[in-house]
């Protein structure tokens, strides 16, 4: 239960490799909302899911790993950078 609000910069780490990611976590984590927001991969938490999901990736091989560049743009440094300047600066606005 500890795990599912959390997400490590790892996790954009692998994002930035450019590869299908399978996370062996929880199906309600914050890891699994980026995962199926960037599609740039799955959640696991069988033996049964994996298999699957190595299947599919053997089968459909370079059409298999197809994420929204977009979503996975809008998790950049910069992207997330200037959010949190817009928002200090709204915050900022509202103290003067």
């Amino acid at each position: 239960p500890a795990v599912r609000g959390v997400m490590t910069g790892k996790i954009f780490e692998y994002i930035g490799a450019q590869r299908p990611i399978l996370a062996m976590i929880p199906a309600d984590s914050a890891v699994n909302d980026l995962l199926t927001h960037t599609r740039c991969g799955a959640t696991a938490q069988s033996a049964s899911q994996v298999t699957d999901f190595l299947e599919k990736l053997l089968e459909k091989k370079e059409s298999f790993y197809n994420p929204d560049k977009a979503a996975v743009a809008s998790y950049s440094g910069e992207a997330v950078a200037g959010r949190l300047a817009r928002l200090l600066e709204e915050l900022c606005a509202g103290k003067h």
